[in-house]
């Protein structure tokens, strides 16, 4: 759409945004799956936990009914069973010395004698996690009483619970890596979906810049914020066009209306100064009022071929011809000026550059472009005019290394009585360039400028053939 090429995709609203959706979602991700890691591992610690619980009852009646030579047998089958690597048991008197154990290779942090013992406090079950040198993953050490006069140790390891939590562990790392970047993608996708109602009301706004007032905001079935901004821009531009109409018909009738009596002023005028000697006071007048009369004369009558031009009432006389002779015929129109002023006017063509269209209409917006360039231009500096064609274009450039327009002005250069600072001081009305606009559009051109103060102009005309 409209933000197009020229706009870099990281600095796009919807990029920033899906680039922030990301990042939110991989913290909230991450903290539901962290607090998730620190439940399960809770939760399986208290399920190991509550299962050494359970095996003290059966321990106790049987150190009660058959001994501890007994019992520790009996540690030493189920330790033998799970595997010595995996789970130990351990009997010890009240004074910390082993009185029954199982195979403690394994830990051997726990075979010096009362090692590792973390006395019971109120006859419950005490807990703790202890990591050994030589099994690497941790071990859940179990201290309880057994019948008052024997302290009983059961230690398992981890290692199961770590391979859950280890197993939990790449499933986070491979969500965060796997759903992240397709979420901002997602995010992403959505956003330029959204935002693409948005450009639709950005290309408007362009091309009711460019002048096309008739453009208008396709508003979708949608009722959302969108939707009612474009209704809002669709209704300020119908304002304004009504405003802007109403404005130039106004215009356009006071132009009309004075062009009779200012007629007729001139015609009194011109009777009375072939009535009186020329070089008198009141002939001087007279031929004042006769100059002043026809510069209004042509102001008027250019406002109102502007008028007719851009509403399209103007008809246009077609004929195929070469543009490349017409700019050179109306360089040469110029040529005497600028050789006056000491400026070098070149004319180079691209081909023949045939064109189907009005060139008496064409002749004069090329001449108000070389007349403007010319006119703007210093002595000792140079004015170029240059045609060319395309299989789809012909296009006339004037370029000049004149005074050049301050980038404020360049938006409004073609408006109607339009002037820039640097222009106040040379003779004109400000219509020059807005005749020349209209005259390219009603070929459907465009007529465009580059410019930098104090560097020189390049305006360019270009006439598509398909539409000519």
């Amino acid at each position: 759409m409209f933000f197009g090429p020229n706009r870099r995709a990281t600095k796009s609203l919807a990029f920033r945004m899906a680039c922030w959706f990301a990042v939110v979602f991989a913290m909230s991700f991450a903290s539901v799956l962290a607090i998730g890691y620190y439940v399960l591992r809770a939760s399986l610690d208290s399920r190991l936990d509550q299962s050494m619980i359970n095996e003290i009852g059966e321990y106790s009646a049987l150190l009660e009914s058959r001994g501890i030579s007994v019992l520790t047998d009996v540690l030493n089958g189920e330790a033998m069973s799970e595997g010595t690597d995996r789970l130990f048991f351990r009997l010890l008197d009240m004074q910390g010395s082993v009185v029954g154990t199982t195979s403690m290779h394994a830990w051997p942090e726990f075979e010096s004698t009362g090692s590792q013992i973390r006395v019971p406090a109120k006859n419950e079950p005490a807990f703790e996690t202890l990591t050994t040198t030589a099994t690497g993953p941790q071990t859940r050490v179990m201290t309880a009483p057994l019948n008052g006069d024997i302290i009983f140790q059961m230690g398992v390891s981890t290692e199961a619970n770590d391979a859950i939590m280890n197993t939990f562990r790449w499933v986070f790392l491979g969500g965060i890596i796997v759903i992240v970047p397709f979420s901002a993608a997602g995010a992403w996708y959505m956003l330029r979906r959204a935002l693409r109602r948005v450009e639709q009301v950005t290309y408007a706004a362009t091309s009711i810049e460019l002048g096309n007032l008739s453009q208008r905001v396709q508003v979708s079935g949608y009722e959302d914020e969108i939707a009612d901004l474009a209704t809002a821009f669709n209704r300020m531009i119908e304002h304004n066009e009504r405003l802007i109409k109403n404005l130039k018909e106004v215009s356009d009738d006071i132009a009309h209306d004075l062009r009779g009596p200012i007629t007729r002023i001139r015609g009194t005028a011109e009777v009375a100064l072939d009535e009186t000697d020329h070089t008198s006071a009141q002939g001087s007048v007279l031929g004042s009022i006769v100059e002043d009369c026809d510069a209004l004369l042509t102001l008027i009558n250019t406002m109102l071929e502007i008028s007719e031009t851009e509403a399209g009432l103007a008809r246009l006389t077609t004929s195929e011809f070469n543009m490349a002779h017409l700019a050179h015929d109306v360089a040469d129109l110029f040529a005497p000026a600028a050789e006056d002023k000491g400026i070098r006017l070149n004319v180079r063509s691209n081909g023949d550059a045939l064109f189907r269209g009005d060139p008496h209409r064409l002749r004069r917006a090329v001449a108000q472009l070389i007349d403007n360039a010319v006119k703007y231009t210093e002595a000792g500096g140079e004015v170029s005019v240059e045609t060319s064609e395309s299989a789809l274009e012909v296009r006339v450039t004037v370029t000049d290394t004149g005074v050049g327009i301050a980038e404020k002005h360049v938006p409004g250069i073609f408006s109607r009585f339009y002037r820039a600072d640097e222009s106040r001081s040379q003779p004109g009305n400000g219509l020059g360039l807005s005749l020349a606009e209209a005259i390219v559009k009603a070929h459907r051109g465009t007529i465009s400028v580059t410019s930098m103060l104090g560097k020189g102009s390049t305006f360019t005309i270009a006439l598509p053939k398909a539409t000519a």
